[in-house]
């Protein structure tokens, strides 16, 4: 009785339903067999769908070039953009830098209060 209940779950209840891979210890069906039923399925499968990742991976590589080219291009094109960018950059980072310091200086009074 012990074998067939293993923390309130009856496991008999799973032999004759729909999980017929299901297998295992306390189940009368043996797991003797290492071979994964999908794996035939699988292979299948990456067999053919090599060519169609073949052509993702192009896609993917042509609409990075296109868009990191596209855009290192007009900013070497274009002073006023160029520039505008970088200042932007530039106030970006100071705003983070300033935000970090503040957030460092409000925490001050608790590093005094460290466990010794």
């Amino acid at each position: 009785m012990f074998v067939d209940t293993i923390c309130g779950v009856d496991f008999q209840v799973f032999h004759g339903t729909r999980n017929k891979d299901l297998c295992g210890a306390p189940l009368p069906k043996n797991c003797s067999i290492h071979e994964d039923p999908t794996a035939i399925a699988k292979r299948k499968y990456e067999a053919t769908d090599e060519p169609n990742k073949v052509w993702f991976y192009m896609d993917i590589t042509c609409g990075f070039a296109t868009g990191f080219w596209g855009v290192i291009v007009v900013l070497m094109l274009k002073k006023q953009w160029r520039h505008k960018l970088f200042i932007f950059a530039e106030e970006t980072r100071v705003k983070i830098h300033v935000a970090l310091l503040v957030r460092v200086n409000k925490l001050k009074p608790y590093r005094s209060l460290g466990c010794k």
